[in-house]
């Protein structure tokens, strides 16, 4: 086993040995709570980049109504795939789309006016939800890494479906970012096999809980369609050799092709939210 692989696992272990003095900190504080006048409460830091991404949304929501928790949603910049004024103009827009949600009460943007920079927001965070698991997508102070270093308890909640492929694998399940984490929840059972075969940690962070980012699908009532309706859904990685999952490229013509073939269907284009900015 190579050198730095040794030191990396060696690192996971202190960690995650950490974590559970970190919860029954945690805990011993909260049972404080009958003998102060204003209770304390567990302070959740959901770090968001887009709206749509918000995988952990109805958890938020329920956090919202329950008095144990503090929850705050803080939008955070993309810089792998936005720079300069469109990484700030992007920022600007989730912020204000979940602020007309919520209400600003709930929700943080992570960029500083005056200073033309984003600031370090974990200081008294408890608990750190995060939907990005990829290094050098978001700054580092807004990363798995980050937080984890600092004793915050991380849990990462995927920001889409996982896909059952060597690049899920490769990418996601065996990332440095996921074995950091304290728990990571998982949609499927086949998702969950697949992470306790090929994570560093196996099984240990690991929960199969189902995938919450759907929750709101029971809610809605089924209306009889007296027309098809397929959506088209491709992924931004047209550019990206590492990430060879878009087939958009391929099958672009195609698409303005079908609402000529199929006039009795209604075709619904909706693509991932980076490929508007490629």
């Amino acid at each position: 086993m190579p050198l730095w692989r040794s030191v990396l696992l060696k690192y996971i272990e202190v960690l995650h040995q950490l974590y559970p003095l970190k919860v029954n900190a945690l805990k011993e504080r909260l049972s404080q709570n009958n003998n102060l006048s204003d209770p304390q409460k567990v302070k959740v830091a959901f770090l968001v980049t887009h709206d749509s991404k918000f995988a952990a949304k109805p958890l938020f929501e329920k956090m919202i109504k329950d008095d144990l928790f503090d929850p705050i949603i803080v939008t955070i910049p993309v810089v792998r795939w936005w720079r300069g004024g469109e990484k700030f103009y992007q920022l600007n827009k989730v912020y204000t789309k979940l602020v007309d949600i919520y209400g600003s009460n709930y929700v943080l943007n992570s960029y500083c006016e005056e200073s033309n920079t984003c600031i370090d927001v974990s200081s008294g965070i408890d608990i750190a939800v995060f939907e990005v698991p990829y290094k050098g997508e978001v700054e580092e102070q807004y990363t798995i890494q980050y937080y984890a270093k600092k004793q915050i308890l991380p849990i990462y909640i995927n920001y889409g479906m996982m896909p059952d492929s060597c690049w899920s694998i490769k990418y996601i399940m065996c990332s440095e970012a996921l074995s950091l984490c304290w728990k990571v929840f998982l949609e499927t059972k086949d998702n969950f096999d697949d992470y306790c075969k090929h994570t560093l940690l196996r099984e240990k962070n690991a929960v199969l809980s189902g995938y919450c980012k759907m929750d709101h699908l029971a809610l809605i009532e089924r209306k009889k369609l007296d027309r098809k309706k397929i959506i088209l859904a491709p992924h931004h990685s047209i550019e990206t050799s590492w990430m060879p999952i878009s087939n958009f490229l391929t099958y672009s013509d195609f698409f303005l092709e079908l609402p000529q073939k199929y006039p009795q269907i209604d075709f619904v284009f909706r693509p991932h939210p980076v490929l508007f900015s490629k």
